[in-house]
């Protein structure tokens, strides 16, 4: 997730006085009723800060860290509907969304809040949101700043990264119990942890450190790092200021969003070698300028981007590294 100065605003899709007028003149007997709000292409994004594919509905779903909402984005009509907000949905209203990840079997977005604190899931259908875990609920280390989270489904829990600490933690994702996973391990020292995934066998999880400037595999069980990418590891264009990593359909390959770059990196994991996929060179379209999240679509070959500077959902394609 990248760097950004802590302001954010509340958002509502109606007025808050609008709100109140109506609500005065229902109580009076009047007849009126709140419209529903409507998918339209003219719902704009103020700062995307996370985004997640949910490729039954071929959309991009997407949290905004100042409107505090998460939006659906067909992305075939580009229209835009709100899922969940302080007026869409029952439930504590994000504050400082982070970070989100799909949960298909529960019908759910999970998503870390730094400004609640918490791990919060998102109801797909109602909007409705719930703490799993949070100040008041579960035991463990206070989940303070956390930036980014995966989901390890064959465990029931999520690993996320708190920044506070700069560490991993896990979190059970029934009781809401928090830990901090050992960094007792041999390897490098962790400098900045920005994003993570798990490994193609879930027996490891690889992490994006900015300090570092690479790409660092931990192994769960021994806790043992490695460098898969980096300064000293590696051909091809250094990365400068990686966000987020995710993995190719084979789990042969990395991709890294950097929004120093303002480029989707390649890494091979077998030998660490980096190649830039798209950047303002690379491509056609409209040019990256601080992209902080990608998620992909691996049936359609193609990396969803979300641009803090842009404030724009950019849809690449991988095989030619064109943005839309």
């Amino acid at each position: 997730m990248a760097m950004f100065s802590s302001f954010h605003r509340s958002y509502s899709l109606y007025p808050a006085r609008l709100l109140a007028l109506l609500a005065l003149l229902s109580s009076l007997g009047a007849c009126v009723s709140i419209p529903e709000p409507t998918p339209s292409p003219a719902l704009s994004l103020l700062t995307p800060m996370a985004v997640a594919f949910d490729s039954a509905g071929d959309r991009a779903l997407v949290v905004d860290i100042n409107k505090d909402v998460l939006v659906a984005i067909d992305l075939e009509s580009r229209a835009t509907t709100v899922l969940s907000d302080p007026v869409t949905g029952a439930g504590p209203s994000l504050e400082v969304p982070r970070d989100l990840a799909l949960d298909v079997d529960g019908d759910q977005i999970l998503v870390v809040d730094s400004g609640l604190h918490a791990l919060m899931a998102v109801d797909l259908t109602s909007g409705d949101r719930t703490i799993i875990s949070g100040p008041n609920r579960g035991s463990g280390p206070c989940l303070l700043s956390p930036i980014a989270l995966t989901l390890d489904g064959s465990r029931n829990r999520v690993l996320v990264i708190n920044r506070d600490v700069n560490a991993l933690m896990a979190i059970d994702l029934s009781s809401g119990d928090r830990s901090i996973l050992p960094s007792d391990g041999t390897g490098p020292p962790l400098g900045e942890l920005r994003g993570l995934t798990l490994n193609a066998d879930g027996d490891g999880v690889l992490v994006v450190d900015a300090e570092l400037a690479a790409l660092i595999t931990i192994d769960l069980a021994s806790r043992n790092r490695v460098e898969v990418s980096g300064v000293a590891t590696g051909s091809g264009p250094a990365l400068a200021n990686p966000e987020e990593v995710v993995l190719d359909a084979g789990g042969e390959r990395a991709l890294v969003v950097d929004s120093n770059l303002d480029a989707i990196v390649v890494i091979d994991l077998s030998n660490g070698n980096r190649t830039v996929v798209s950047d303002a060179s690379t491509g056609a379209g409209p040019s990256l300028s601080a992209p902080v999240d990608l998620v992909l679509d691996i049936h359609g070959n193609r990396a969803l981007v979300v641009d803090i500077d842009l404030d724009r959902l950019v849809v690449i394609d991988l095989a030619n590294g064109n943005r839309n």
